[in-house]
């Protein structure tokens, strides 16, 4: 769908790349490109990888993680129209970022579960259209070919980004075949627990450093959210005894859904976890859970519909036309500080914190 790219996205990469190089103080520092959030705006899917190619250029970008939500629909959305929204999607990523490994997450919009059951996009379209593009690079789980979760290796920078499918199971369906949304249903399988805990954890070296993406927080955040995704405590204990050097253990089921899962540390002794980046909330806002750094980011889409102020009180309102009509990051690790400054191209504010 590759259409003419306005000036302003030009600038918008131009203006980046000198705050980027002063945030880069450390000659061993590290930078990815994130967004999340478009729902359906492949056009600034499109803007944004072309910015972040340009910033690539100068400032090597080790790797792209589109954080869910590509998709949005409604009720009538039919499937042809939801393949076809995830074709284009493709479409762009062949063109743009063919040569820079790119995660694509999904998001709890992305298999187009609000009408018939019909209309749903299936795991396989999914992954086989968009989830195979960088299959190469990356480590998925030997149980499951198809996995939508997985780890990406920088073996020069002595780094591993793990991008997890923290909607695993979402909705149920009533007798008329419509979906309702089930908070308690969002779930991270058993699999995927186990695969983080006993294979993405286990490092190469002592000194490597770990970060995370997935689409939404796996525990409740630090502003109004009544959701809550099984699997999300487990989740969080697994990654506190990496941090701790620690054994651990738990189980639990609710219905269908069901955890079982061990890990012992020990071994590789205190692991370092530089962040955990997620959108879904639609608003800019980083806390921390056990040690853990957490950054949320706005969503990429050009609707003004954030659910919340961010944490810098404001709302960043998009303005279409200009080089604030999305939002991506760029984000840089210092190894030496032990500090994240993520730089926002677009609407928003740059931020940072240390791990």
């Amino acid at each position: 769908m590759t259409e003419k790219i306005p000036e302003y996205i030009d600038q918008v990469a131009d203006e980046a790349i000198s705050r980027i190089k002063n945030c880069r103080i450390d000659d061993n520092a590290v930078s990815f490109a994130f967004f999340s959030d478009t729902h359906n705006c492949n056009t600034y899917v499109e803007r944004s990888l072309y910015a972040i190619n340009k910033i690539n250029k100068t400032i090597p970008i080790k790797f792209i993680c589109i954080g869910g939500d590509y998709l949005c629909n409604n009720l009538r959305t039919t499937h042809d129209e939801a393949l076809s929204q995830l074709n284009d999607l493709s479409e762009i990523i062949k063109n743009y970022s063919s040569h820079i490994p790119t995660m694509v997450i999904k998001g709890n919009h992305d298999d187009n579960p609000f009408g018939k059951k019909e209309n749903e996009i299936s795991h396989n379209e999914i992954y086989d259209t968009i989830m195979s593009h960088h299959k190469d690079f990356f480590v998925s789980d030997s149980k499951n070919d198809k996995a939508m979760y997985g780890y990406y290796d920088m073996p020069d920078e002595k780094i591993r980004a793990i991008y997890l499918d923290v909607f695993e199971l979402k909705y149920t369906k009533n007798e008329e075949g419509l979906s309702f949304h089930e908070r308690t249903s969002y779930a991270i399988s058993n699999d995927q627990l186990n695969f983080i805990a006993n294979k993405a954890l286990k490092l190469p070296q002592n000194d490597w450093l770990v970060v995370l993406f997935s689409h939404a927080s796996p525990i409740i955040p630090p502003f109004k959210e009544s959701e809550h995704i099984f699997g999300g405590d487990a989740l969080i204990e697994i990654l506190k005894a990496f941090k701790n050097g620690e054994k651990y253990s738990t189980k639990a089921k609710k219905g269908d859904m069901f955890y079982d899962v061990e890990c012992d540390f020990t071994s590789q002794k205190k692991g370092e976890i530089a962040g955990y980046f997620c959108g879904h909330h639609h608003t800019d806002f980083t806390w921390n859970v056990c040690g853990i750094p957490f950054a949320c980011v706005i969503q990429a889409a050009s609707d003004n519909f954030s659910r919340h102020i961010c944490k810098d009180g404001y709302r960043h309102l998009k303005v279409r036309g200009s080089g604030e009509e999305s939002a991506f990051d760029i984000i840089s690790i210092n190894p030496s500080l032990r500090k994240v400054s993520c730089i926002r191209c677009g609407a928003g504010y740059d931020y940072s914190f240390f791990y």
